[in-house]
């Protein structure tokens, strides 16, 4: 039917209603669709901006790096230098020593003489190493020193580093410490300046945790506690039930448990299962050898600011020798930070780096405090042998956390114990219950039952009730049916009451009995408290004497 003849013959309110409603859901839907195209056309605008802007700011970075590579020729006496710099390190102290004597002075950069200084010095020629270490000395004693250092460690030449270590790490002291400071603690902490590196640096980090303010080592002897609670112990207490809920000896075994837990953890680390300890293990192990390619660059090496190929050796001495070589000399050390800034701007595409840079060797690495309760207990913070250091350094604190774990343990054991048995108060030692305060809980318990009273006061309606019987025999017929009724009523209360009583008087003997186990129960559980509290602080004395022996 046409929609005119639904008009005339239908209901015209319905059939416009009706038509009303259709248009508004297509209307709903294309408006639905025009939001979803601008939504699309808004997203792929912005896409397209990003783009753009992206891509002008890595052309950009590209313009101004060109530029630079043109300020870069300015100084390719300094570049060649660093190149042959590289080689001579990587040949070590056995290396081709003419590579250093065919170096050529460059102005105001002290990389060329200290080069000369290690190859001298690699040859064992004292004498020949004096000019040019004065001279590298002169225009920058601190890289100097610390070129050095890490060049001959890593040449594992530790007996000509060690002069250089106590000047390169510094006089440490709680705080910030940088990525050389920290590069040099691990190294020397893994022996590679050999036993006199390894107590060098035992003794510095000794004054800085001794120079800790007395707040601060309150703090850290906090940390320390909730950093052994999570060492494995070597014993484990239950206490009985009955006392479980007591927080002082659970305190007192807890703390018998982590100073365990620390004596265990010194043992296996000042003196390993193969029964060497820490400096002689040092004195055995042959120095480490690193690979030539670890520190060999070409000359289209990665820039200065640039992280190290996947795969390198991750050696903390090589890390510093490499961010001293790249930096340049100081005329140039700007231009190569822009240089491998730009690089990261045109790699990403003009996107802001996500990775991290290499950090420069004067950077903060952390602070010193943290790093040093790192590796006494975390291997995986450093290398393996810097929780020996670590753990000798911080004598005195571990010390104070063993007098604290060791002052926790003190506790008195009661020899009697009072427990509430059915509202009674009785007093147990481990010989049992005391007598009279069982008698008073049976007492007691007795007490609850019903007496004969009820029963009696039945028996008593009944024997009236016969009374009345006999009476309204003789007189009157109504007294004879009261008399029955009195003898029913009163006999069956004085059964029911009798029969309650026995099973009251059974009950309370049951109860008496429960009574006397949970008695005798305590008694048991106040012997186990002494014998609990005696096994599991037996050591704590031992281990407190070991800690302190096995820091000393």
């Amino acid at each position: 039917m046409s929609d005119e003849w639904r008009w005339w013959l239908g209901n015209r309110d319905y059939f416009l209603r009706d038509r009303t409603e259709q248009l508004a859901d297509e209307l709903s839907r294309a408006s639905s669709e025009t939001s979803r195209i601008s939504s699309q056309l808004r997203h792929v605008q912005g896409t397209l901006e990003q783009r753009v802007n992206r891509l002008a700011t890595a052309f950009d970075a590209f313009i101004e790096l060109s530029d630079l590579r043109t300020d870069l020729n300015a100084f390719t006496d300094a570049a060649a230098a660093r190149h042959r710099v590289r080689r001579i390190v990587v040949g070590g102290i056995e290396g081709d020593s003419a590579l250093a004597d065919d170096l050529e002075d460059v102005d105001g950069y002290w990389l060329v003489p200290a080069a000369r200084a290690f190859a001298a010095l690699g040859r064992g020629d004292e004498s020949a190493a004096a000019v040019p270490l004065a001279e590298a000395t002169r225009l920058d004693a601190t890289r100097t020193r610390l070129f050095l250092l890490t060049a001959l460690g890593v040449a594992k030449a530790p007996a000509l580093a060690l002069p250089w270590l106590g000047e390169a790490l510094g006089e440490l002291t709680p705080g910030p410490v940088t990525h050389a400071q920290r590069a040099l603690w691990l190294a020397a902490a893994e022996g590679r300046f050999g036993p006199e590196g390894r107590a060098l640096l035992t003794e510095r980090l000794a004054r800085a945790v001794g120079a800790l303010p007395a707040d601060q080592v309150e703090v850290e002897t906090k940390a320390w506690l909730d950093t052994i609670r999570h060492l494995p112990s070597p014993r484990t207490s239950r206490l009985p039930d009955q006392f479980a809920r007591d927080a002082r000896y659970g305190t007192a075994l807890s703390a018998a448990a982590v100073l365990g837990a620390l004596r265990l953890h010194c043992e296996q680390t000042l003196m390993p299962s193969t029964g060497v300890t820490e400096d002689a293990a040092v004195q055995r192990a042959p120095q480490r050898q690193l690979p030539p390619a670890v520190l060999r660059q070409s000359t289209d090496a990665p820039p200065a600011g640039t992280d190290p190929a996947p795969g390198q050796d991750d050696d903390p001495l090589r890390d510093i020798v490499v961010t001293l070589v790249d930096e340049g000399s100081p005329d140039e050390a700007p231009v190569l930070r822009r240089v491998a800034e730009l690089r990261r701007v045109i790699s990403s595409n003009g996107q802001a780096p996500s990775e991290e840079t290499r950090p420069g060797w004067r950077d903060e690495a952390g602070d010193l405090v943290t790093f040093v309760r790192q590796d006494a207990f975390d291997r995986d913070a450093g290398v393996a042998m810097a929780a020996g250091v670590a753990l000798r350094a911080c004598a005195p604190l571990a010390d104070a956390v063993a007098e604290r774990l060791a002052a926790d343990t003190v506790i008195a054991v009661p020899d009697e114990s009072t427990v509430t048995i059915e509202g009674v108060a009785v007093r147990v030692t481990a010989e049992g219950p005391r007598s009279a305060d069982v008698r008073a809980l049976d007492e007691a318990i007795a007490e609850r039952a019903p007496g004969a009273t009820p029963e009696r006061l039945g028996y008593g309606i009944a024997a009236v009730g016969v009374l009345l019987f006999v009476a309204g025999l003789a007189t009157e017929v109504g007294l004879v049916v009261l008399g029955v009724l009195a003898v029913v009523a009163g006999g069956g209360y004085g059964i029911y009451a009798t029969r309650t009583r026995l099973a009251a008087r059974a009950e309370s003997r049951v109860t008496q009995d429960l009574a006397h186990g949970r008695a005798d129960t305590a008694a048991k559980a106040v012997g186990e408290l002494a014998g609990v509290m005696r096994d599991g602080t037996a050591n704590v004395a031992d281990d407190k004497t070991a800690v302190h022996a096995l820091l000393s």
